[in-house]
């Protein structure tokens, strides 16, 4: 990807806080990832509107399902990553849509 070189300003506070997170070299794809989260969010919401569009709205029961599957995996992948005993194969069950499970595969490093 071809990159351009910009000035920008920022408040003080907010160099700050880049520079104490990334390096020098850093400081270029902090702000381009910062800059690419809202397109990507765009893109994530027209996506939902055109699944809504074409199989109808989800319902609440399937939404909290979701979430909590979701959870599962954040709470799978905590435990993965604070050293728990052989975090690189898991064989955990993983919940999956409308009740059905998903098998947890090896994570990679």
């Amino acid at each position: 990807m071809a990159t351009r070189k910009i000035t920008i300003s920022v408040p003080e506070e907010r160099a700050e806080s880049i520079k104490e997170r990334v390096n020098a070299r850093g400081v270029s794809a902090c702000i381009a990832a910062a800059v690419a989260q809202p397109e990507g969010m765009d893109r994530l919401r027209e996506l939902a509107e055109r699944l809504e569009e074409d199989h109808g709205a989800e319902s609440d029961d399937e939404q909290q399902a979701a979430l909590n599957r979701i959870a599962a995996i954040d709470g799978w992948r905590d435990k993965a990553r604070s050293g728990s005993p052989n975090p690189r194969v898991c064989g955990a069950r993983l919940p999956g849509p409308r009740g059905s499970a998903i098998r947890a595969g090896r994570m990679r490093r």
